[in-house]
């Protein structure tokens, strides 16, 4: 591939003008602010550029962590306020009391937003199958997925948290994580709590994360 070829790939005008338009086109394309464009881009570009083009760079073990940590922090915070956790609803509502009477000091714990695919662990799965996701508008769907968030307490993400380990590997998979460390979910536009997770998992995913991430005296 030509660096032209590239910089096409990744929307980028070679002598940079009028990028700021180009990126404002983009992002309404794919429904995004420019913002949150600009790190779906800078996501892609992990996958691209350390499992396409220059492969080796995921094949070095030691280099594995740092990647994935980078293609997380390039994942956005979407949905965030759509689904919470029982205890964060309760949680929320107790501290806006506590503010509202000048107790501030009082607050012990606050809420924060979960992302529901683990982006740092699935990127695993990504960098396995990096040539199905070639494309931005191949990629966005996995990108958007996890960038999707729940609002959850301090302490129950803690929980989730300790689900996967530094080496890429996962205690439990990616589907029995809320079952085992959140409360019940509460949906925003029905002001009830719901019955089941209110997103679908990836089976093809799930097959590989137990074979290839789950610890085994896990399963």
């Amino acid at each position: 591939m030509t660096d032209k070829e590239y910089y096409e790939l990744i929307r980028i005008n070679p002598s940079g003008k009028n990028q700021s338009e180009r990126n404002a086109e983009e992002a309404a394309r794919f429904g995004l602010t420019i913002p949150q464009y600009k790190k779906m881009v800078a996501a892609f570009k992990m996958l691209y550029e350390n499992c396409i083009r220059y492969p080796l760079c995921w094949k070095d073990l030691e280099g594995r962590r740092p990647i994935s940590r980078n293609f997380y922090e390039s994942c956005g915070t979407l949905n965030g306020g759509m689904f919470k956790s029982s205890d964060a609803l309760l949680l929320e509502a107790k501290n806006k009391l506590l503010k509202q009477q000048g107790r501030e000091d009082e607050i012990q714990e606050k809420t924060t937003k979960d992302h529901i695919r683990n982006p740092q662990m699935y990127f695993y799965y990504l960098a396995e199958f990096a040539e199905k996701f070639n494309t931005l508008e191949l990629f966005f769907p996995q990108w958007k997925m996890c960038s999707t968030t729940i609002t959850v307490t301090q302490s129950e993400n803690d929980a989730l948290s300790e689900c996967s380990s530094k080496e890429g590997k996962v205690l439990v998979t990616l589907d029995k994580r809320y079952e085992l460390c959140v409360s019940q979910l509460w949906s925003k536009e029905t002001g009830q709590v719901i019955d089941k997770f209110p997103y679908e998992f990836d089976e093809d995913h799930l097959k590989w994360e137990m074979e290839n991430q789950l610890i085994i005296d896990a399963k």
